[in-house]
């Protein structure tokens, strides 16, 4: 394929000389001179430039898509299709399986005896809520570190690109 890269004069004979991309040097078709390829440097700097726009923008997408992919990895899906992340539920979550092991644990260990209710349930509750609870808390503290480095990273991405029609997700 034959591209302009911008217009190119034979010095020998002054007629147009067609330059492929990428070439360095070409020769005259009528008057067979040799010539090297000088890209001016305005067009230089202009293609330079955009290379690292393009480069940036693609930084950018998949900066975007890791943190989709992260996101569904440690978030729990509703039933109506909404994404919830990590947040204040899981401790209401962990405090509910904590009473739903002392229920199971009281309604299983009555016929035995009423001490195993009164006292050791009750004690196994509070180890299984305090287990979910602070399970759920780390997974939250993960969470909201992995989303401010997310945040920061894209703003200065956006920054470098000086788009100000950039929104946040």
């Amino acid at each position: 394929m034959i591209g302009t890269l911008h217009k190119l004069r034979c010095q020998g004979c002054g007629a147009s000389v067609p330059v492929r991309e990428g070439e360095r040097f070409v020769d005259c078709t009528y008057c067979g001179s040799r010539q090297e390829v000088v890209i001016p440097e305005s067009q230089t700097a202009e293609l330079s430039a955009r290379c690292g726009e393009l480069e940036t923008r693609e930084e950018l997408r998949r900066l975007d898509a890791e943190w989709q992919k992260y996101l569904r990895s440690v978030s729990v899906t509703l039933p109506s299709g909404e994404i919830q992340p990590p947040g204040a539920t899981v401790r209401v979550e962990g405090f509910m399986v904590g009473i739903m092991a002392a229920l199971f644990g009281a309604f299983t260990l009555l016929k035995y005896s009423i001490w195993w209710v009164l006292v050791v349930i009750p004690v196994i509750g509070t180890i299984a809520a305090w287990f979910f609870i602070t399970a759920g808390m780390k997974r939250e503290r993960a969470f909201n570190a992995e989303l401010k480095s997310y945040h920061a990273k894209r703003k200065e991405l956006v920054k470098r690109l000086g788009d100000r029609e950039e929104a946040f997700p």
